[in-house]
This record gives structure tokens, sequence and C-alpha cells, in this order.
């Protein structure tokens, strides 16, 4: 569900090839009007792989986001035998009016047949659909209560306060409800490799390290259904995952020893597009986390070699963007600047400004403790912070900024009881709610929780 290399450069002691095509060669046309020409001469002669691999490129080479292109691709995902793929696309442009001919078009039915048709013909019909919650109803473990602590005033100053590492529950305020989804893995071992939540399928996206896939976890759902596997995709083990949702890409970075591959996946099917493999002429490399900007570029924070790397739209090869002088990164945070990314590391954490290559460690205000960070999650000028204690206990809290971003004006803790797990923690952002994977019984086929909470 859901929507939608060239030489390899050395940079700074980095390099990066690009493997072999992970899919058939490309078609041969060279603009998008001409892709589009094609791909309709293939759907006459019913050749529909041809027909839906031609729309797919006539929506890559053709103006972002065009409503007719969008709507041939689902018409060729629903007769190359995609019908889920064709709902996710048409719930996408069933407000451009371009969509109407599906509800009648013979070439839908086996999308029409699909439980959730109802819901997206309303929608192409200009009727309003009863409002889903953000998440199916799910057992509540904790009850909310009157507000927040209310936030420390703005405290501009050039010294962060010691970082400590015990974690305390918060001396007054209540903490915001805390929803458990439990899900059960299909497999009999699992270990989390990076979580990811698509906002039009309503689906979360979870990297299993063990068993080299990504599956996916629908809204409500109580167990995981298989997206990729390595045997197509070329996975190894899965260390991060992060989704471009506004050009409909999945990308998750994977690891054999020391040697590191980007995938760029289709994300509306799981479709490996391509495969950027990483070198660095001996330097150790560990890419702990990943990023994407708003205009696409994709951002990983190296740990090995204390670097930010960034991808480009197209590119073939990885950039080093700043080299970082703090040790021990954890996890980074790409904001609504393009330039602009939050690095977590052991000492704290650290602004990077990719035009100017400059990084700044961002200072903590009053009563502000940074301790030990593991995962970061940029939302509305505030940073969502996962920090791990002496003992391994965890709990979230919410930074606020200055309006310069470089001090953490008030800290807010959100939740102070996550379970430990046998692994990081992976946290992604779904609109006004943090989701987070907790997984107890790691490697044993144990339940796994994905918890979430409504943001301050």
């Amino acid at each position: 569900m859901i929507a939608f290399t060239v030489l390899w450069a050395i940079l700074l002691g980095a390099s990066v090839s690009e493997s072999a095509p992970l899919q058939s060669s490309p078609p041969a046309c060279r603009d998008w009007r001409e892709c589009q020409q094609q791909a309709l001469e293939a759907a006459s002669r019913k050749e529909y792989e041809t027909f839906h691999d031609l729309s797919w490129r006539a929506v890559q080479l053709g103006p972002r986001q065009d409503p007719s292109l969008l709507f041939m691709l689902a018409r060729a995902q629903c007769l190359s035998g995609r019908p889920h793929d064709a709902l996710v696309m048409l719930r996408r442009i069933a407000l451009s009016g371009v969509a109407a001919e599906a509800i009648t078009n013979e070439d839908f039915k086996r999308t029409r047949d699909l439980p959730e048709w109802p819901e997206v013909q309303a929608l192409i019909e200009g009727v309003p659909a009863t409002p889903a919650p953000p998440f199916a109803p799910a057992r509540q473990t904790r009850s909310t209560a009157a507000n927040a602590p209310s936030a420390a005033p703005p405290v501009e100053t050039a010294n962060a306060l010691p970082h400590e590492t015990k974690l305390t529950p918060p001396a007054a305020g209540k903490l915001p409800a805390t929803v458990d989804q439990p899900i059960r893995v299909a497999s009999g071992r699992f270990a989390a490799g990076g979580l990811a939540y698509d906002v039009v399928s309503h689906r979360f996206v979870v990297g299993d390290q063990l068993g080299r896939k990504l599956v996916i976890v629908g809204e409500g759902a109580d167990h995981a259904v298989d997206l990729v596997r390595a045997d197509s995709a070329g996975f190894q083990d899965i260390k991060a995952v992060e989704i471009d949702g506004r050009r409909g890409d999945l990308w998750v970075a994977s690891a054999a020893g020391g040697d590191w591959t980007i995938h760029r996946m289709q994300l509306v099917s799981g479709r490996p597009l391509k495969a950027i493999r990483a070198s660095t002429n001996g330097e150790p490399m560990n890419l702990v986390d990943l990023g994407v900007t708003p205009a696409g570029d994709v951002i990983a924070v190296d740990a090995a070699a204390g670097r930010l790397l960034t991808l480009r739209p197209g590119a073939a090869t990885l950039e080093v963007s700043v080299r970082l002088p703090a040790p021990g990164a954890t996890s980074i945070a790409a904001t609504g600047d393009e330039d602009i990314a939050y690095v977590a590391h052991a000492a704290g954490i650290s602004r990077v400004d990719r035009h100017a290559k400059t990084v700044v460690d961002v200072a903590a205000g009053k009563g502000v403790q940074f301790g030990r960070i593991e995962r970061i999650r940029w939302h509305r000028n505030a940073l969502i912070a996962v920090q791990v204690g002496d003992d391994g206990g965890r709990r979230v809290v919410r930074f606020d900024l200055n309006r310069s971003g470089r001090t953490v004006t008030a800290m807010t803790p959100l939740d102070t009881a996550i379970p430990v797990a046998g692994g990081p923690t992976f946290a992604t952002i779904a609109s006004d709610e943090l989701c987070y994977l907790v997984a107890e019984g790691e490697g044993s086929g144990g339940v796994l929780s994905i918890r979430r909470m409504k943001l301050p």
C-alpha cells in the first residue's frame, strides 16, 4: 500500500558505487510523454507488466504528483495484479477529479472487490466519510490527565549543564496517554532494525534484522505481514528504515560485516529500485540512522567515522556533508529546513548546517538533562528523544528549542516507563503522534508492541 546512478566519487575518504539494478532494464522511453504513449500501447496489447513499468517510469519523469499519470499507474497496478497498490494510489488522487472513472471502469474490478474500497469510493464521490482516528483503538495502558508540566522560561546559555543519565520521573504534572499495539511476528525469531510510518496507507514498516526483511503492520492489526525479503531486495542485516512520503520512496540501510548498502524501494509495493553499496577505503562505517530532507536528500549518520553522509536524488554516490567532532553518534533528525539536521551523540545533541558545513553543540537551558540519547525525531520546532538510563531503562522526553535552534529551553517527560528491550528503541513520527517499537521478546518470537502517544 502507499503511493508512489555516473561515476563513483571519492570524497574525504568515502567511496560509494552503485550495484547492478535489482529489476529488469528500465523502459527505453526518454521523456514522460513518450513513456505514457508506450504504456498505453502496452495496455492495448494486454502486456500489463510492461504497462506497469512504463507507467511508473512516466510518473518518475513527469510533472510531480500529476493526477492523470498517477491514475494511469493505478490502472496498471490493478491490471498487473496489484489491486491493493491501485487502491492506495486512488486514495492519493481521490480529490483530484480524475479518479471517478475507477468507480465504473472494468479495469479496476479487482480493486473494487477489496474491503477498503467503499471508503475510497466515498472520497472519490465527494461524500464525507466517517473520520478515522489516527490509529485504530487499542488497549490503553496509561490514562491522561491535566496538562503537561509548564515550560521553563527561555534561557540562552553558552554552556550545557552536566549530562546526567539517571532517569527520574517528573516532579509534577501528568503524562500523555500511551497506547500499545501488540504485534505477533510470523517468524520464530525477530530483531528490530528500524521503524517508519506511511501516512497514506496507514501502515507501519518494520525492519527485521534476523529475517533480513521488511514487514508491515496495519493500524489495529495484531500481526506482521512480509513486504519484501532479502532474496529479492538483497538485504543484509537491516539497520535503519526511513520513508520519503513526498516521492513515494522507502529507504533502507543494511550491512554485512563492514560492507554497507543503501536500498531504495518503491514504497507502494516494496519493489527494489536501486542498491548503492558504500565503502570507505578501509575506514570503518556504522550507519546508525537515516533521515530524508524536504527536497529528498537522504542523510545518514556514520557513528564509526563520525560524519554525516548525503545521498542526493538521482545520485549514485554518497557525499560527506560534514565531519562530526563529537563521538558516539546515535541518531539523526531531519527538519523542515533543507540544510539543518540534529545529531544525537554520547555528549548530547549537535545542530548541523549542511550548507555552511558547521556543527554546533546544542546548549541545555535550566533544568534540562540531555543524558544518553538513543533516538531523536523532529516535531514542531522540538526534538522528541528516547533517553537511556544507567540501568537500561528508557524514557521519552520533548526538548523545546529557542528560535535559533541552538538551545533547549525546556524538557517535558512524555513516557517514563518504556519496557527494557533487547536492542535499541526505534521511533517515528506519525502526524502528531510519536510511535516507538518495544521488542521485549527479541530473538525468541516474543510479542512486539508499537507504543503510541499524542504529542503535546
